[in-house]
């Protein structure tokens, strides 16, 4: 309920010199009337926040004219959004706040109120039809944060994320290759990926690589979910990481966003999104167009994607919607460097014939009901027809391209999956508790064919001989049936117990034929060519279970800690593909483990906050890679085998001040806020049969991943400096530090990347972003490549800039 009033005057509060004005008002509860204190008042557009006095009142001063969107919260009350405009007066705004149902304890309180930073935050302790209290979990606010959404700069967006590692395969960032906690970030394959809470990955049991990451510019926020909570998603053992993209202006019927971003290397960016709300309908779209020459010669893109949601408003109790997204890139690769080519010039380029495309269609249909007060009922169903197309030369980079057939591999992924969740509050021990129950049917249908491909070097993705492509083809398919359940049981106001349990039955084969081949060395002559025909089926059926707990010390102030079972199965590039830089153990078999955390977060007064967790992750039969001498040509390769158990435990640290704040606590139009994001990880196998592995680092991981840096924030203007530093990794799991020859092993060496953002905002609908990546220029990479991209080092990019100019109507 809206009040416009004028209870109380303000007297020659208008200063005419610098024609600023006053926003005042008065928050009562519907109910009774009676004043709310310390209701929390936030102006999204100016930065500006302040609470209400014991008599309910507040003042904001200092507004210049303009439109203003105001969100008004308290703890157990309905949130308030209004939207005011200030012309040439100080302006009154009253609200009457609605009560609900205390279905949270003050865990919610903390959620909302533990972040300084506008671009981090917490998830509450129930969510829509989710429980995540006593668990590990964070939210980038995207929109919030300065950076680099053109190119999606992960380094950026993840920048106040703890633990996230980040690979750098392309400056585009066509894809996302993100891992937590010693877990590979390629394509980011360990955590669940999920848009609006369905899947996104190509296919969630067998090959759960994501080649498709949602616009930033498109994303509202991320959430990232670890611990005993992950496994209402699946048993991954990082967890999951689910954009939310945004909606529909809710006060206007049309509101169109464009935006221009203009690059180094000719990267050329337009996004332009539509959305509003007409009676009950409410709708998002956008179109973006991307292309560019990349900071490497031969690394040209082009990439269109598209997106639209629509929801329908049923009734009080229940809302329809619908998603459909589209995306297409074509890019060229220009392939990998051995170490010596690296330091020689770290842009050049010894691949110009491999390209690399993706075409993406994915639709969703989202019912919400709420079957009555305490009881809510969530419905996800989803499909996925898609393709990856990887073109270019496989061999081996220290040997010369010879302008011969090249390979093409080609994925197909047509899957469908549902997933149904039931929520329901109830009393017990005289406290509100909630029960979660959920079940879900995923069937994939992956088919992949390696073969031979034109000469030229121009993108085709066609095979020579259609009908039989050469190498190998595949088909895939699997089902998934698991259900789901969960219980918050808070015992008083400050102690909760959070059991949870996930059952998974997995169906999984392959059928088909692959062609191993031997060709000499130097002149790549066929000195061996065996065709097998190959047949798999395993069916298995798995128990997994967590238990969280969490103490509220104080509003602001929490301990939890959760433990889980994890699984993970082997994917269908562990089945099977010819490649001659690596070979796969024909014994493979399943990952298995648990991960455990303890942690605490908070914050003290107005200006410093922390989030601090310890993580214990343990794998049985950790999947790796090593060096070893193929039998069938005596050649050195890298073998991917079940190498030995392994356990990454560290330490994971978050802490932001508001100097600002410090020096002058009364003034809060401006902020400038010092982060520093640290996390250690120790991680080695153990309980190894072999020497060479016992007591070696698990590859790919550094001890330290550090970010830091500071965001400043004053009326229109908002500037985001960030230093990240990742120390030394090992490829292998021999730990081999001298490189070999084709550089897919050797060590990673600790690299550190400046970066700065600002925003600056014109008018209400006009706005200006501009920034250098990687101000230093340092020379470094992330990664070595035993395929595609590479193979061998992939260079991440220079120093870049971009200009984006954005404009409302």
């Amino acid at each position: 309920m809206f009040l416009a009033s004028n209870d109380f005057a303000l007297a020659n509060s208008e200063n005419k010199e610098d024609k600023s004005y006053v926003l005042y008002g008065t928050i009562t509860k519907l109910n009774n009337n009676q004043p709310i204190k310390g209701v929390e008042i936030y102006i999204n557009q100016s930065g500006k926040s302040t609470k209400t006095d014991k008599r309910g009142q507040y003042k904001i001063h200092h507004l210049k004219p303009g439109k203003y969107n105001l969100l008004f919260f308290y703890p157990d009350f309905e949130q308030v959004i209004r939207e005011v405009e200030i012309i040439d007066k100080n302006v009154s705004i009253s609200v009457a706040m609605k009560s609900i149902e205390r279905e949270l304890s003050q865990v919610s309180v903390l959620a909302k109120s533990a972040a300084l930073n506008d671009g981090k935050n917490y998830l509450n302790a129930v969510e829509n039809t989710a429980i995540y209290a006593a668990q590990k979990t964070e939210v980038a606010l995207v929109e919030e944060i300065a950076a680099n959404k053109s190119t999606n700069s992960a380094r950026q967006i993840f920048a106040a994320t703890t633990g996230i590692q980040v690979w750098e395969s392309d400056g585009a960032g066509l894809q996302l290759g993100i891992g937590g906690r010693g877990l590979s970030p390629n394509r980011t394959a360990n955590f669940n990926t999920r848009q609006n809470g369905y899947d996104m990955s190509a296919d969630a049991l067998g090959y759960p690589e994501s080649y498709y990451s949602p616009p930033m510019e498109a994303v509202e926020k991320i959430e990232i979910i670890r611990g005993a909570a992950s496994i209402q998603y699946g048993p991954q053992f990082g967890g999951l990481v689910n954009f939310i993209l945004q909606k529909g202006s809710e006060d206007k019927p049309l509101e169109v966003v464009h935006r221009s971003t203009i690059g180094s290397f000719s990267l050329f960016n337009s996004f332009t999104s539509i959305g509003g709300t007409k009676g009950k309908w409410n709708y998002y779209s956008f179109y973006q167009r991307k292309y560019g020459d990349s900071w490497r010669a031969n690394s040209g893109f082009g990439v269109n994607t598209a997106y639209i949601n629509i929801n329908y408003k049923i009734n009080d109790k229940g809302s329809l919607g619908f998603d459909y997204t589209f995306m297409d890139y074509t890019a060229q690769q220009p392939g990998g460097l051995t170490d010596e080519q690296f330091l020689a010039d770290p842009r050049q380029s010894q691949r110009a014939r491999n390209w690399f495309n993706v075409n993406w269609n994915m639709a969703a249909f989202i019912f919400d009901y709420k079957l009555s007060s305490k009881t809510k009922l969530n419905s996800r169903s989803f499909g996925l027809y898609a393709s990856r197309q990887a073109l270019g030369n496989l061999g081996k980079i220290n040997r010369p391209d010879h302008d011969g057939q090249r390979d093409l591999i080609v994925g197909q992924f047509k899957n469908w999956g549902s997933e149904l969740r039931l929520l329901h509050k109830y009393k017990f021990i005289m406290e509100n508790q909630v029960f979660l129950i959920g079940a879900r049917f995923y069937d994939g249908n992956t088919h992949s064919q390696q073969g031979y491909a034109s000469a030229s070097s121009e993108a085709d993705f066609n095979f020579l001989n259609p009908e039989e492509p050469g190498i190998s083809d595949f088909r895939f398919p699997s089902k998934n049936a698991s259900f789901f359940t969960s219980n918050l049981i808070r015992l008083n106001r400050q102690l909760s117990v959070v059991p949870g349990a996930r059952f998974e039955y997995i169906q999984t084969a392959s059928s088909g034929y692959f062609n191993e081949i031997v060709t000499h060395p130097l002149t790549g002559q066929i000195l061996l060519s065996d065709t097998s025909q190959e047949h798999r089926y395993s069916a298995r059926s798995i128990l997994l279970y967590g238990l969280g707990t969490s103490y509220q010390i104080s509003k602001s102030h929490k301990w939890y800690a959760n433990y889980s079972r994890n699984y993970k199965s082997i994917t269908f590039s562990d089945m099977q593909i010819v490649n001659p830089n690596f070979k796969i153990d024909e014994n493979l078999k399943d990952e298995t483990g648990y991960n455990f955390e303890l942690g605490t977060r908070g914050k003290f007064k107005k200006y410093l906050g922390y989030d601090i967790n310890v993580f214990y992750l343990h794998y049985n039969d950790r999947i790796g890679a090593v060096l070893e001498k193929d039998p069938a040509d005596g050649v050195l390769k890298r073998i991917r085998k079940n190498i030995a158990d392994s356990r990454n435990r560290g330490i994971e640290s978050y802490l932001e001040c508001d100097m600002w704040k410090v020096i002058k606590p009364s003034q809060d139009d401006l902020s400038w806020i010092l982060f520093s994001n640290v996390s250690f990880i120790d991680a080695k196998y153990i309980n190894s049969q072999e020497t060479a592995f016992e007591g070696k680092v698990v590859e790919n991981v550094p001890n330290w991943n550090i970010k830091g840096g500071m965001n400043f924030k004053r009326k229109s203007l908002k500037i985001g400096l960030q230093y990240n530093y990742i120390s030394k990794q090992y490829t292998d799991a021999t730990n081999a530090i001298e490189p070999i020859a084709s550089a897919i092993y050797g060590e990673i060496p600790a690299y550190g990347v400046f970066d700065v953002s600002t925003n600056y905002v014109l008018k209400n609908n006009i706005t200006i972003e501009t920034g250098i990546n990687n101000i230093t220029n340092n020379m470094y990479f992330t990664r070595r490549a035993a395929g595609y991209p590479g193979p061998g080092i992939i260079p991440s990019d220079g120093r870049n800039f971009y200009l984006t100019l954005q404009l409302i109507f």
